[in-house]
C-alpha cells in the first residue's frame, strides 16, 4: 500500500512539472468517461440462495446478460516523438465500476438484483501509435497496461418484495487488492473508446466457505466477463490545438492552466 502512494505521488508530481512544457510534444490531458460492463451469467450453481419472505429458495439466472455502468476519471501526460507517429502516455486514474447478477428464484419467482462495486485507483502507461501527425489529427490507437488498487468494494442487493435495498462492505478476505489490466483503444479528435481487462476481479472466485454442505465457493460463477470494461468518454488534451477546434474547450484548457 505504501509502495502504491509513494508511485502516485511521484506521478502526480511528474506530471505537474513536465506538463508545464505544454507544447506539441508534451501535453498534459484530462479524460472523463462512462465505464460499461456487459456480463454473461454462469450456468453453474454458485450456492447462492434467495433469502425471500418464504424462508431460503434455489436461485436461477434471470436474464441472458447483465449490463452495469460506471464512471471514471483520468489525468494523463502525453509525451509525442518528433516524428508525430507515436508517443507516451501515463498518468493517475480513478474509477468506479462492478458487475450485476440478476436472479429469480425456481418458487414463486421472487427476483434479487445482485451487484458488486469498487473504486479504483490506477496508474496507466500507454503507448500511442498514429500513421502521421498524432498532435495535428488526435487520431491514434492506443495499448498498454494498468496497475490498478481497489478500495471500498461493495454490495448492492434490490429485491422484488420490499423497495429497500441492501449496501454493505464486502468483507476483505473476499476481495482482491489489486490488478493489472491490459488496455487496448482509439482517440478521435476529442473522443476515445478503450477496453480494459483486469488480470483479476476485485470479488475472489477462489474464496472459500464452510456451510453445512461442506466447503463452497460463493463467488465462484466471477468469470472473465465480469473483468471486461468497456470505456467511453471525452480526452480533452490541454494544449494551444483546442483553440482551432473548439472556443468551449480552449476555455476548459484555460481554467486547468490558468496561473496567478
Amino acid at each position: 500500500m505504501r509502495k502504491f502512494f509513494l508511485i502516485l505521488i511521484i506521478s502526480i508530481l511528474f506530471i505537474s512539472v513536465y506538463a508545464q512544457k505544454n507544447d506539441e510534444y508534451r501535453y498534459i490531458g484530462v479524460k472523463i468517461f462512462l465505464n460499461n460492463n456487459i456480463s454473461f451469467p454462469s450456468t453453474d450453481n454458485n450456492y447462492v440462495l434467495i433469502h425471500s419472505p418464504y424462508g431460503d429458495l434455489l436461485k436461477e439466472n434471470n436474464e441472458i446478460f447483465a449490463y452495469t455502468p460506471g464512471g471514471g476519471l483520468s489525468v494523463v501526460y502525453n509525451y509525442d516523438l518528433k516524428n508525430n507517429k507515436a508517443g507516451l502516455i501515463f498518468g493517475i486514474d480513478v474509477q468506479n465500476y462492478g458487475f450485476t447478477n440478476y436472479y429469480k428464484s425456481k418458487e414463486n419467482n421472487f427476483k434479487i438484483t445482485d451487484q458488486y462495486r469498487t473504486l479504483q485507483i490506477g496508474i496507466p502507461v500507454f503507448l500511442k501509435i498514429g500513421t502521421a501527425n498524432i498532435y495535428k489529427n488526435q487520431a491514434y490507437a492506443t495499448v498498454g497496461i494498468q496497475f490498478n488498487q481497489f478500495f471500498m468494494t461493495q454490495n448492492l442487493q434490490k429485491v422484488s418484495w420490499t423497495a429497500e435495498k441492501y449496501i454493505g462492505n464486502v468483507p476483505k478476505e473476499v476481495t482482491k487488492k489489486s490488478s493489472i489490466s491490459a488496455m487496448l483503444g482509439f482517440n478521435y479528435n476529442v473522443y476515445f473508446v478503450n477496453f480494459q481487462l483486469l488480470s483479476n476481479n476485485f470479488v475472489n472466485p477462489k474464496y472459500t466457505t464452510r456451510t453445512s454442505e461442506g466447503n463452497v465457493k460463493p463467488f465462484q460463477h466471477v468469470n472473465i466477463m465480469n473483468n471486461l470494461y468497456m470505456q467511453i468518454g471525452v480526452n480533452i488534451p490541454l494544449t494551444r490545438w483546442l483553440t482551432a477546434r473548439n472556443w468551449g474547450a480552449e476555455k476548459v484548457r484555460r481554467f486547468f492552466t490558468r496561473t496567478e
